[in-house]
């Protein structure tokens, strides 16, 4: 199956970028808030775990190529 390719999506007001490693520095800052695990659980990730995390979701697909996905980042 074909799946689309990510590409930045553009707005007058913001801007959707196509997951990336090169977004951890940014996002690391964010996701240090407790409040956003307070209901939801989990904790805050460390570097090392975050840039794993988004590696593994840039890819856009399971390793066995049976799950496909699209993650964008926003920015404002």
């Amino acid at each position: 199956m074909d799946w689309p390719t990510t590409e930045p999506i553009i707005s007058v007001r913001l801007l959707l970028e196509p997951l990336s490693v090169e977004h951890v520095p940014a996002m690391i800052e964010v996701l240090a808030d407790p409040s956003l695990y307070e209901y939801t659980g989990g904790e805050i990730p460390s570097l090392t775990v975050l840039e794993k995390r988004y590696a593994a979701q840039a890819v856009g697909h399971s390793d066995d190529g049976s799950q496909w996905w699209l993650n964008w980042i926003v920015i404002k």
